[in-house]
């Protein structure tokens, strides 16, 4: 099983025929690989030219071009939001970050932050972890071999 179909088994409860955004998404393998479960796929990034093309024969996803740290959406337009590998990228600004999904994210829903990269783990360990404890975040970790993730409850 590859690590992204672990990844969506794992968070499957949180995304399953619900509406989904992926933050800071690179190539949106994950949102494409989401849109067989999601009732829609958000995803978003800086920039566009890692987007893998096959994004277009996804019906349910849907990619923009856009800071995370101040989306366009509207307020709770999502379920659930999903920082997949990027940690390490968002990293300043994972506060700014985690306030604009904990707005665009429905009561109830949650925020994962998800990944398998060494780099990234770090990150979530060293300053992700610390930092959702100081401002007072209910999450929960899980870590695995292959991955480390954080449920954030919005």
């Amino acid at each position: 099983m590859k690590i992204i179909d672990k990844v969506i088994n794992l968070i499957k409860y949180d995304v399953a025929d619900k509406d989904v955004l992926e933050v800071a998404c690179g190539r949106a393998d994950l949102s494409i690989a989401l849109s067989s479960v999601a009732r829609f796929v958000n995803c978003v990034d800086l920039v566009d030219f890692r987007l893998d093309p096959d994004i277009v024969n996804c019906n349910n996803v849907q990619f923009s071009v856009m800071d995370a740290t101040d989306m366009k959406f509207n307020d709770d337009s999502f379920d659930t939001a999903v920082i997949y590998n990027a940690a390490y990228h968002v990293k300043e600004v994972f506060d700014k970050i985690v306030a604009e999904c904990f707005r665009v994210v429905r009561g109830g829903g949650s925020l994962y932050v998800v990944s398998s990269f060494s780099i990234d783990r770090a990150v979530i360990e060293d300053e992700i972890i610390p930092l959702l404890n100081g401002i007072g975040a209910q999450f929960t970790v899980q870590r695995d071999k292959t991955f480390i993730t954080v449920r954030i409850a919005a």
